[in-house]
């Protein structure tokens, strides 16, 4: 049957530290934004929500080309709130557990598919 599981992406902020006037998420690594990647590896997943903010309509755009399925939750407090901030909003009315991911991490895929195999709850790097 699976876990009962939803996976929050958070994408709301700005990015200023990089100075490339996009959202982190929209970074590309070798043609393909890091947002496209996070989404390859959780094709499997059913209940995804994407936290947007700045740049919401062009993450909205990227994540549609790719995945029609996906929930958008707006944080249009994002110049003032944290991650934290932008997970608690996606989270109402979640499954039973809640798997957060920040939009611009380059993950490995054996690590995702650790995670995602992990059928209870934990915090962090590892799933024993």
């Amino acid at each position: 049957m699976g876990i009962s599981r939803t996976v929050i992406i958070s994408c709301a902020g700005m990015g200023n530290r990089l100075g490339l006037g996009t959202t982190k998420a929209l970074v590309e690594i070798d043609g393909k934004p890091l947002i496209v990647r996070h989404l390859e590896m959780l094709e499997d997943e059913k209940d995804i929500r994407v936290v947007v903010g700045y740049q919401a309509e062009k993450v909205i755009e990227v994540v549609r080309k790719y995945r029609n399925d996906v929930t958008f939750v707006f944080n249009h407090k994002y110049r003032e709130t944290g991650t934290g901030d932008s997970v608690a909003l996606a989270a109402k009315h979640a499954n039973e557990y809640v798997l957060s991911l920040d939009g611009d991490l380059l993950i490995h895929p054996d690590d995702m598919k650790k995670i995602l195999t992990c059928e209870h709850e934990f915090v962090g790097g590892e799933c024993r």
